[in-house]
């Protein structure tokens, strides 16, 4: 066995199993960091950070050298050669990483999620339970240090996975029995985690136990509707209409299906990809999951943010009559009990489609906005449909504001209310196309026909549908004017409300709204809804701190009370400190599928291709190194290294796309969270020489301007700071006074 670094637990090391004395806080603290990164380079500088934490003793350097001294000599005698390395600018621990349990946990993992893949499922059992037997407590327990903490969390994250992937695996060889008491505990302990309140559900149908599944779903939506005031998301919602309608699909494969046979010569298979009907008779819970969209092995938590949980059919998946999991069955509407017959569509006992997302308790303000959208939508010109253009930045809450608006106003449409996510805000997803929005409209209309070819034939057809209804029509996360207009309905008794980052001016007829973060009261008030009104009145200093750094966004909010939500045992003393932290505070404002990153980076994947989106981004990148509260074109095209004239043109692209804000002509500002993303960017993605020489550039600008008597960033008679970002550092310089 040799020498092993067990942090997944207490820090400990053992020789042959057998355990080896350390003591000392710096020591372990050394260590641990340094078995966090074996075999790899850690800087000293980085070893200081973490381990000595803000100390200024002029000696830390030296004791860094004891601290390895001290190490060098406990471990030198259980290794062969020198097992902690001096290298250029630090240290490397000589150990190969799978002598580390945490790295070697996450090998074995991985190890088993590809034997499972291959449909070795008996290894992938096996792999799994190595794995999650290295585990004796919270990983690098007994360590505040907040390396420490964020390390231990990631991992904690990664045990709760791998433990998820082993009961899929489990249930796919039909331990459904045994698994129940295990998935019960562990639902348990995490109520706001969808995914194994789903694997338990389908664990007690296989079981014959249908009415405990039934029992998990209404629990598991009231506590998210009590602790965040939202729905369960879409595919737990089908896995329960699943289980009421004894849906096949949810029955325990054959044992043929669930083996991996290996067969001679070159047509070997496995039980995942087998051809023919047998691929889809003997669905696992995530191979059953694959006919609904997200996948039960994608859930966690979801809220209905800026992002609302899309309605079945709100997808681009089949529509909502034919039923759950992609089969047969009833419509969304039956499903859900808002459906009403609808004597005016074509089908003869069709149903009026009822498709909007789940609204959220826990909405808050928005009182002005709620009322123009009210009037906008009922007081339409005579002669045509009836449109509202939300624009505002990422994680403001227009989608939220949409829905709300629409539950509000559905009764008065007496064909239906349709929901379609065009998707311009999701990271990594293109726009949806409009021909493929128009299809699934027309699905939703009732059109048997065969799918138009081409967008102006299926726009064609969609007017002529639409021009005697009485619709409503949400259009979420849209790009640009040119993908909604052809899905705007034709017919003067319908409306649309329409959201966007970008502001649809183009958009001819519709009526704008332009949404700005909450004011301090409304943010206020939203968050203590959030999270309770007892905990932020024992802690009322600490909850205005947390909504001072979430900058009045209703996401990084939202966010923020899913985290405490979660971790009970948080104080909200302990949240604000970690959002306090500048260099924290975008993996505080982080929980299961949600993030403000997220949110940004959609932004970013807006910007246009070719070398004007380019330019935007690189300009995106550069900002991040100024700590300025505002930018005028001068100083950018510094920065830049460009023309004001090119220069300006980047910056119109990022307010296009609400990643700055304009503060006049000229002027600009980036919001704080926005600029924490764009300065983690350019330290992750900008040599430092590069970074070094577009400060000097700025900084001289910022001279040359205050010597000739300009008032750029500096007012007549005084001095001023500027702060810059270079190498992960904030460097201030004072500059003269200006005459």
């Amino acid at each position: 066995m040799g020498l092993q670094i067990n942090v997944l637990g207490p820090c400990e090391i053992t020789v042959d199993g057998e355990p080896v004395r350390l003591a000392g806080t710096r020591r372990v603290g050394l260590l641990a960091r340094l078995a966090m990164s074996a075999d790899r380079v850690v800087p000293a500088e980085q070893l200081l950070t973490d381990v000595w934490g803000q100390s200024t003793a002029a000696t830390a350097g030296k004791q860094l050298h004891i601290v390895v001294s001290k190490l060098r000599d406990l471990l030198s005698p259980h290794h062969d050669g020198e097992i902690i390395a001096t290298v250029p600018g630090g240290y490397r621990l000589n150990l190969g990483r799978e002598r580390v349990d945490a790295h070697l946990f996450t090998l074995l993992a991985r190890q088993a999620g590809a034997a499972r893949d291959r449909g070795e499922i008996a290894a992938a059992d096996g792999l799994f339970r190595r794995a999650l037997a290295l585990w004796r407590g919270d990983a690098l327990a007994g360590m505040a240090a907040p390396w420490a903490e964020a390390a231990s969390d990631r991992l904690a994250e990664e045990r709760l996975t791998a433990l998820e992937h082993h009961f899929d695996v489990r249930l796919e060889t039909g331990d459904h029995h045994a698994v129940v008491p295990e998935l019960s505990a562990h639902a348990a302990a995490h109520p706001l985690r969808e995914r194994p309140q789903a694997q338990l559900m389908l664990a007690l149908y296989r079981a014959s136990r249908s009415t405990e599944a039934l029992a998990v779903y209404q629990e598991t939506r009231r506590v998210l509707v009590d602790e965040l005031g939202i729905e369960p998301g879409a595919a737990l919602r089908r896995l329960q209409e699943a289980v009421l309608a004894r849906d096949p699909a949810l029955d325990l494969p054959c044992p043929a299906q669930r083996t991996a046979p290996t067969l001679p010569g070159p047509t070997r298979h496995t039980a995942r990809s087998l051809p023919g009907p047998a691929r889809h008779s003997a669905p696992a819970l995530h191979d059953t999951a694959r006919h609904a969209a997200p996948a039960l092995h994608d859930l966690d938590v979801r809220t209905a943010l800026d992002l609302p949980s899309p309605a079945p059919g709100a997808l681009d998946l089949p529509s909502p009559a034919q039923g759950v999991l992609g089969l047969p069955g009833r419509g969304a509407s039956d499903l859900s009990g808002h459906g009403r017959r609808a004597p005016g569509l074509s089908r003869p006992g069709a149903v009026v489609p009822g498709e909007l997302p789940a609204g959220t308790r826990a909405f808050t303000a928005r009182s002005a906005e709620l009322a123009w959208l009210h009037e906008t939508l009922t007081g339409a010109v005579p002669g045509r449909p009836a449109v509202a253009a939300i624009d505002g930045p990422g994680g403001i809450g227009k989608s939220a504001l949409a829905v709300h608006a629409a539950h509000a106003a559905a009764g008065r449409f007496t064909d239906g209310v349709f929901y379609v996510d065009l998707h311009s805000a999701t990271a990594g997803r293109r726009p949806l196309p409009p021909l493929k929005a128009l299809n699934r409209l027309l699905r939703s209309l009732g059109d048997e026909a065969a799918a138009p070819a081409t967008p102006d034939e299926a726009a064609a057809r969609y007017r002529s549908l639409t021009s005697a209804r009485n619709l409503l029509v949400i259009l979420d996360n849209a790009y640009d004017a040119d993908q909604v207009r052809p899905l705007i309905p034709a017919g003067p008794a319908c409306a649309a409300i329409v959201t966007s980052r970008r502001v649809l001016a183009a958009l001819g007829g519709a009526s704008p709204l332009h949404l700005a973060g909450l004011g301090d009261a409304d943010a206020d008030a939203l968050f203590a809804r959030l999270v309770g009104a007892p905990r932020v009145e024992a802690e009322p200093e600490a909850a205005r701190e947390i909504v001072r750094r979430c900058g009045g966004l209703p996401l990084a909010l939202r966010i923020a009370a899913a985290r405490l939500a979660a971790r009970p045992g948080w104080t909200l003393s302990h949240l604000a400190a970690r959002l306090n932290d500048p260099a924290r505070r975008l993996d505080a404002l982080e929980h299961a599928d949600l993030a403000v990153r997220t949110s940004i980076a959609a932004g970013l994947q807006q910007l246009p291709d070719g070398p004007a989106g380019r330019d935007a981004a690189h300009t995106f990148v550069l900002l991040g190194l100024l700590e300025t509260p505002g930018y005028a074109t001068g100083a950018v095209s510094a920065l830049t290294g460009w023309t004001e004239r090119r220069t300006e043109a980047a910056l119109g692209r990022l307010v296009e796309v609400r990643l700055l804000e304009s503060g006049g002509p000229g002027r600009y500002r980036m919001p704080g969270l926005i600029r924490l993303y764009a300065r983690e960017q350019a330290a992750r993605h900008m040599p430092e020489a590069r970074r070094a020489a577009a400060v000097r550039r700025v900084f001289h600008h910022y001279l040359t301007t205050v010597r000739a008597g300009g008032s750029e960033g500096v007012a007549a008679g005084r001095s001023a700071r500027c702060r810059f970002t270079v190498s992960g550092r904030t460097v201030t310089k004072l500059m003269p006074a200006r005459p």
